[in-house]
C-alpha cells in the first residue's frame, strides 16, 4: 500500500528527518539549504522511493528544492531508511526491533529499541514540529503526548471477617489502573489486581503483630505476577505508634530479574491533634534483586474530617 504525504507535511517532513541517526560530525558536514542547481534537485527527486507518492502540483520551485534536499539527506547521505523502513518495505514506517543490551533497562525492564514511525501517519507517525525535532536531535529530549496525563489510579476495598477468639482476619483488594504515562514516570504501565488476607492479633493494649499474604495478578505482563508476603507489628499509644515490617515478593514465572525481592520497612506515626496525623517511613532493600532503590523515605501529613 503506497504511503501518501499531504502538502502540509511536504515542506518540512523530509528536511525534519534529515538529521535522524547522524552524529554531530555528519550533521555539520551535510548541506542545510536547498540547492537551485537542476542537477542536484534531480538527484534528490530520483532518490524518492517508488512507493512514496508526492503531489507536486501547485508547489513552487523553492518548495520542490526543499523536498529534494530532504530526500537526498534521508534516502542517501544520512541513510535514515536503513533503520526506519519497515520490515515490509514501507518507507520510514519504523517498527524494526534492535536489541540494545548495552543500555540500562527502561522503566519496564526492557533493553530493546524500536525504530520509530517517521511518516505523518495520524496514529503512530511522527507528530513533532520542525522545532521540536531539532531540539530532540540536539538535546536527546523525548516528546510524549502526556501533558494532561495524571498518575495511575489505585482502588482499594477491605472487608473485616466476623470476630473470633483466636485472630482477627480481614480481606482486601487493591486494583491499579494504568492511567498515567510511564514514559514520563507518572505510572508503571501495568494494570494489576492484588487480593490478600490480613491476619492480626492484639497481644496487649499497645502491641499488635500482623501478617499479610496474597497474590498480585499483573494483567499487562503476566510474568510479573507474584506472591506477596508481609509480617510485622505495631506498637503505640494514643499519640505515637511505631511500626515495622518485613516484605517479600516472589514471581513464580519470572525471567530471573527481580524474581525474589526482600525488604524491610520501619516508620513512626504521630497524632499531634485529633484530626491530624504525621507519618514518617523508611524502606530498605535486603537483597539486590531487581532494579530498585536501596533506601526510600516517605513523609506524610493527613487531616481527617
Amino acid at each position: 500500500m503506497p504511503r501518501f504525504l499531504n502538502k502540509g507535511c511536504l515542506l518540512s517532513l523530509f528536511l525534519i528527518l534529515c538529521l535522524l541517526g547522524c552524529s554531530d560530525e555528519i550533521i555539520n558536514s551535510l548541506p542545510t539549504e536547498p540547492s537551485s542547481d537542476p542537477a542536484t534537485t534531480e538527484l534528490g527527486l530520483r532518490l524518492i522511493p517508488h512507493n512514496v507518492e508526492i503531489n507536486f502540483e501547485g508547489l513552487s520551485q523553492s518548495q520542490i528544492d526543499q523536498i529534494s534536499l530532504g530526500s537526498y539527506l534521508v534516502n542517501g547521505a544520512a541513510g535514515c531508511i536503513g533503520c526506519h523502513n519497515s520490515a515490509t518495505g514501507e518507507h520510514l514506517a519504523g517498527g524494526n526491533e534492535f536489541p540494545a543490551f548495552f543500555l540500562p533497562p527502561d522503566i519496564q525492564g526492557n533493553t530493546t529499541l524500536f525504530a520509530r514511525n517517521l511518516t505523518p501517519d495520524p496514529d503512530t507517525g511522527l507528530k513533532l514540529t520542525e522545532a521540536q525535532f531539532i531540539e530532540a536531535m540536539k538535546t536527546g529530549k523525548d516528546f510524549h503526548d502526556s501533558e494532561n496525563s495524571g498518575q495511575d489510579i489505585v482502588l482499594r476495598a477491605k472487608y473485616h471477617l466476623p470476630d473470633n477468639n483466636l485472630v482477627d482476619i480481614g480481606f482486601a483488594t487493591l486494583a491499579q489502573l494504568s492511567t498515567g504515562d510511564n514514559k514520563d514516570f507518572l505510572g508503571t504501565g501495568d494494570n494489576t489486581i492484588y487480593p490478600f488476607f490480613i491476619f492480626s492479633r492484639s497481644i496487649s493494649d499497645r502491641l499488635t503483630p500482623h501478617a499479610n499474604i496474597g497474590y498480585e495478578f499483573n494483567l499487562t505482563r503476566s510474568k510479573l505476577s507474584a506472591i506477596e508476603y508481609a509480617i510485622g507489628f505495631d506498637y503505640g499509644t494514643n499519640k505515637y505508634t511505631i511500626a515495622g515490617e518485613f516484605l517479600a515478593s516472589n514471581e513464580l514465572d519470572g525471567d530471573g530479574i527481580g524474581d525474589d525481592i526482600l525488604e524491610t520497612a520501619w516508620g513512626i506515626k504521630w497524632n499531634p491533634a485529633r484530626q491530624y496525623l504525621v507519618a514518617f517511613n523508611t524502606q530498605f532493600a535486603l537483597n539486590d534483586a531487581g532494579l530498585r532503590s536501596t533506601f526510600i523515605t516517605t513523609l506524610s501529613l493527613e487531616y481527617n474530617f
